[in-house]
């Protein structure tokens, strides 16, 4: 073999070995290339690759699904464009075109032409020695969860969930802004706090489910009151506050009341076909009369709100300083009061009750007393306010203990042989295990059930007429006694008698006080005893305070006398010498 043909063989083996170097290196890249699209393809991000000095542009396989295209041969930024939303088509164009650093850095959201699905783009342009673009790559992500999710927790932080009404905290934020701006404008604001009477009397009677969707027909109502000027929140269960700028014209808040009470005035029907109506009680403050901030504001129209419910319900009240100062010493009453409560600063007194016809004791009324510094506060200062923060149940359970232990006490060393009677709350009553109690407190004592009286008002039968007849019967086929006090204070008192499972009727003072000087009253009492007695009730006149009263009830064959005539509240050892008198 000559010189020549070994450098051929030569070149040959070196030509061989540079190829299946190149074609390592092919398949060394093809490999990389594999696993980079894998990679990009398990991705649920897409991306528009672009050689800006070839032209060339590659889209990964994800690209199309994103924007719902069809797959094509080659990029088409015009029917790119057409998917995306008519806001959004132009800062996208620039996004596409672009080859300078405009859009570095920046997060760009943007939706498609459906206007519900969320893309969001950014893009990375690389530069060459010369900081000349040499390649673009635009990457794009949904984020439509992402905004859903956000628009949910920004609902939440705006939005009342049941009614859709503005909540308590985003509507203290935007009344701060409406006073900042009204303050500019030299005009006023009014806030309307708006509250449900008796709404618990439709949870309980018709249940939470109807009680809720009452709630949201009459947020809708309020919200269908509402102009450019008012917004609306709700406060609380069943609690709504109505701000009013520049509270002229047909938003005068006179005129707002009369479209609520308008509302009001219909029948509420519910999606299972029943139906309920109510009415509202609200409280109004103005600024900047009635406060300088948000908070201010609501307070004082909340403070308006409680005037309305102490004196009655089911009217409107404005916020005034004098109402204030009475709302802090409410709250301070309030406060001695939880402090009584843990001390037992609280003392019975017992009003006696005699046979008319033989003046003998009947029994006794146990009549709390709140003792404060040596001073004994009347309970129709203090009861009031128990009812209205719940501590009436606390008191009223020390009341039953205290008044059945002294009858035990009586009992066993007196041979006391008449009555205990015990005044019982609405809020008392309504507690599921009442009546398991009330009996459980009379065995600790050994006390004959018959000779315990528990005492009701016309008020809790007309709040759940089905259950305190239920509990009613219960306490009755224990043997406890049942009185239906302050008979003659309602308008519906009759209408319960003829079903009513009670023991005794008490006839109200204010029946008493006309007896003996009008003559239509006589009738009425004379008229309601002798029904009572045919029903086999046992009658018992409250406020008896003069003989003619007496002789008159005497003749109208009323069992039972109560009142200062007889007898005025008094303290236990005082009762016990009458008990020894009586004897």
């Amino acid at each position: 073999m000559d010189l020549d043909d070994k450098d051929m063989e030569c070149s040959n083996e070196s030509l061989k070995f540079k190829i299946d170097l190149m074609r390592a290196e092919t398949e060394k890249l093809m490999y990389h290339e594999h696993i980079y699209k894998a990679a990009l393809n398990m991705s649920e991000d897409a991306f528009i690759y672009e050689d800006i000095k070839n032209g060339v542009v590659v889209v990964s396989e994800r690209f199309n699904s994103m924007f719902g295209l069809q797959e094509e041969k080659s990029f088409n930024q015009n029917i790119l464009i057409q998917s995306i939303s008519e806001d959004d088509k132009t800062i996208i164009s620039r996004l596409l075109s672009t080859k300078s650093d405009e859009f570095s850095n920046r997060i760009i959201e943007f939706r498609l032409s459906d206007n519900k699905t969320w893309i969001m783009a950014n893009v990375k342009i690389t530069n060459d020695e010369e900081n000349k673009p040499t390649e673009k790559i635009i990457f794009f992500r949904n984020i439509t969860s992402v905004k859903k999710k956000n628009e949910e927790l920004k609902y939440m932080a705006y939005f009342d969930l049941l009614t859709g009404l503005f909540n308590r905290n985003y509507f203290v934020k935007r009344l701060n802004d409406s006073l900042l701006i009204a303050d500019k404008e030299r005009v006023s604001v009014a806030v309307l706090y708006i509250d449900i009477d008796d709404f618990k009397v439709i949870n309980d009677s018709m249940g939470i489910v109807a009680g809720d969707e009452v709630i949201q027909m009459f947020a809708k109502d309020i919200e269908g009151l509402l102009d450019e000027n008012m917004f609306a929140a709700r406060m609380t269960n069943d609690e709504f506050c109505i701000a009013v700028i520049n509270p002229v014209g047909n938003r005068t808040i006179d005129k707002i009341y009369t479209q609520i009470c308008e509302l009001t005035k219909k029948t509420y029907k519910l999606i299972n076909g029943r139906e309920t109506h109510f009415t509202v009680s609200i409280g109004v403050a103005e600024y900047p009369e009635c406060g300088d901030n948000a908070l201010s504001i609501i307070k004082n129209a909340e403070i308006a709100l409680f005037d309305v419910k102490k004196n009655g319900k089911n009217h409107i009240c404005y916020f005034d300083q004098q109402m204030y100062s009475s709302f802090l010493e409410a709250l301070r009453l309030e406060r001695q009061l939880s402090m009584a409560i843990d001390k037992e600063d609280f003392v019975l007194y017992y009003q006696p009750q005699f046979d008319t016809m033989s003046g003998k004791l009947r029994g006794v009324e146990a009549l709390v007393r709140w003792k404060s510094d040596g001073k004994i506060i009347s309970p129709d200062v203090f009861i009031p306010v128990s009812e209205r923060n719940g501590s009436i149940i606390s008191i009223g359970d020390w009341v039953i203990n205290k008044a059945i232990a002294t009858l035990s006490k009586w009992k066993n060393e007196l041979c006391y042989d008449g009555i205990m009677s015990i005044n019982i709350s609405t809020l008392q009553i309504r507690k599921e295990d009442f009546v398991r109690k009330l009996k459980a407190t009379i065995d600790k004592y050994y006390v004959n059930p018959e000779d315990v009286e528990i005492e009701i008002t016309e008020s809790v039968l007309i709040e759940d007429l089905e259950g305190v007849i239920s509990k009613i019967n219960t306490m009755r086929a224990y043997g406890i006694k049942v009185s239906l006090d302050d008979f003659g204070t309602g308008f519906s008192s009759l209408a319960y008698l003829k079903d009513l499972p009670i023991d005794t009727l008490k006839i109200d003072k204010s029946f008493i006080d006309g007896i003996a000087t009008d003559s239509s009253t006589a009738i009425i009492t004379s008229s309601v005893i002798n029904m009572v007695k045919q029903l086999g009730v046992e009658t018992v006149a409250e406020g008896v305070e003069n003989k003619e009263q007496f002789e008159y009830l005497k003749k109208m064959n009323c069992d039972n006398i109560q009142g200062y005539l007889l007898g005025r509240p008094m303290s236990e050892e005082d009762v016990e010498e009458l008990i020894l008198r009586n004897s």
